[in-house]
């Protein structure tokens, strides 16, 4: 009996298949993993990289008509190939710096929506006059009566594979990221928003929010 016994400690056959058992879901999860880390990078490095050339293409302009802005979405669509643009949400606003008291006899500036659009009927574009919040960074480009170009691109991400949810179940749908990009127009201190243009005029009103 123990003769056999001794015979089956020594036989060494089957053993890899064993460790590749044990190894082939660690191997699976970790090239995955890399996988949907690369896809990710890339979605949001798409992402950084259309937000900021939209913004570049507004504020180089001296005024900005429906046509204008729709030729401005069409390239939003075509930078962020080959993801799918349907899921991706594109909002251009400028943002009027206004300086108020703070209430300490002190200026500050705050910052309000003069004209703002959106890709589409899904995505939301601010009301006139929305107070919205702007880093410090950025903040500190502008002055009283100037103003911010703002573009913000958001993608709905959908994962190669489901990734659990924390808590439980699965993370079917995927989940939004959005990048932001603030710059300051190159010629005028406010971009004008019109309709329609002519004559390389663009009749617009700043809002008055204060």
């Amino acid at each position: 009996m123990f003769s056999r016994i001794r015979k089956y400690l020594k036989d060494r056959k089957g053993v890899a298949a064993i460790e590749f058992a044990l190894i082939a879901p660690v191997m699976l999860t970790l090239y995955v993993g890399s996988a949907e880390t690369v896809n990710l990078l890339s979605a949001e490095r798409k992402m950084t990289n259309t937000s900021s050339s939209v913004a570049d293409l507004i504020a180089r302009a001296r005024f900005i008509d429906d046509t204008e802005l729709s030729r401005v979405f069409e390239a939003v669509d075509i930078m962020m190939q080959p993801y799918d643009t349907s899921k991706i949400k594109a909002v251009v606003s400028s943002v009027m710096a206004v300086e108020v008291d703070n209430g300490n006899g002190a200026k500050q500036l705050k910052f309000f929506v003069g004209w703002s659009d959106s890709a589409n009927a899904n995505d939301t574009a601010y009301a006139q006059c929305t107070e919205v919040t702007v880093p410090k960074a950025e903040g500190a480009l502008v002055r009283n009566g100037e103003s911010l170009i703002v573009a913000r691109i958001t993608h709905s991400y959908t994962p190669i594979l489901p990734i659990p949810k924390l808590g439980g179940g699965i993370l079917q749908e995927g989940f939004e990221m959005s990048e932001t990009f603030y710059l300051k127009p190159r010629r005028l201190a406010m971009i004008p928003r019109c309709t329609k243009a002519t004559q390389d005029a663009c009749p617009w009103t700043p809002p008055k929010c204060i």
